[in-house]
Protein backbone atom coordinates (compact mmCIF):
# COMPACT_ATOMS: atom_id res chain seq x y z
CA UNK A 1 0.00 0.00 0.00
CA UNK A 2 1.25 2.97 -1.29
CA UNK A 3 1.48 6.45 1.33
CA UNK A 4 -0.33 9.36 0.34
CA UNK A 5 1.32 12.81 0.38
CA UNK A 6 0.37 15.02 2.80
CA UNK A 7 -0.31 18.40 0.62
CA UNK A 8 -0.86 16.78 -2.43
CA UNK A 9 0.52 19.12 -5.30
CA UNK A 10 -2.38 20.46 -7.83
CA UNK A 11 -0.55 21.59 -11.12
CA UNK A 12 -2.58 23.57 -13.93
CA UNK A 13 -3.01 21.72 -17.27
CA UNK A 14 -0.23 23.62 -18.61
CA UNK A 15 1.86 22.30 -15.66
CA UNK A 16 0.57 18.70 -16.44
CA UNK A 17 1.42 18.99 -19.97
CA UNK A 18 4.92 20.07 -19.14
CA UNK A 19 5.98 17.40 -17.23
CA UNK A 20 4.26 15.10 -19.82
CA UNK A 21 6.16 16.21 -22.31
CA UNK A 22 9.82 16.51 -20.49
CA UNK A 23 8.27 12.96 -19.50
CA UNK A 24 8.54 11.85 -23.03
CA UNK A 25 11.91 12.89 -24.07
CA UNK A 26 13.25 11.83 -21.02
CA UNK A 27 11.71 8.19 -21.48
CA UNK A 28 10.54 7.86 -18.44
CA UNK A 29 6.79 8.56 -16.43
CA UNK A 30 4.94 11.22 -15.30
CA UNK A 31 5.54 10.32 -11.95
CA UNK A 32 9.47 9.94 -12.29
CA UNK A 33 9.69 13.16 -13.92
CA UNK A 34 7.88 15.24 -11.25
CA UNK A 35 10.02 13.44 -8.49
CA UNK A 36 13.56 14.59 -10.55
CA UNK A 37 11.89 18.52 -10.97
CA UNK A 38 11.22 18.21 -7.20
CA UNK A 39 14.65 16.86 -6.52
CA UNK A 40 16.27 19.18 -8.48
CA UNK A 41 14.40 22.11 -7.79
CA UNK A 42 15.06 21.55 -3.46
CA UNK A 43 18.16 20.84 -4.11
CA UNK A 44 18.74 23.96 -5.47
CA UNK A 45 16.47 25.96 -3.34
CA UNK A 46 18.89 24.21 -0.35
CA UNK A 47 22.36 25.63 -2.18
CA UNK A 48 20.50 29.16 -1.99
CA UNK A 49 19.69 29.40 1.13
CA UNK A 50 22.14 27.51 2.53
CA UNK A 51 19.24 24.96 4.69
CA UNK A 52 21.16 21.79 5.03
CA UNK A 53 18.09 20.55 7.66
CA UNK A 54 15.32 19.25 5.17
CA UNK A 55 16.89 16.56 2.61
CA UNK A 56 15.28 14.48 0.54
CA UNK A 57 16.34 11.01 0.81
CA UNK A 58 17.73 8.81 -2.34
CA UNK A 59 16.01 5.48 -2.71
Amino acid sequence: MTKEPEDPLILTDGQKALIKEAAHRWEITPAECLEQIIKSWSEAYRKLTGDKKRRIPAE
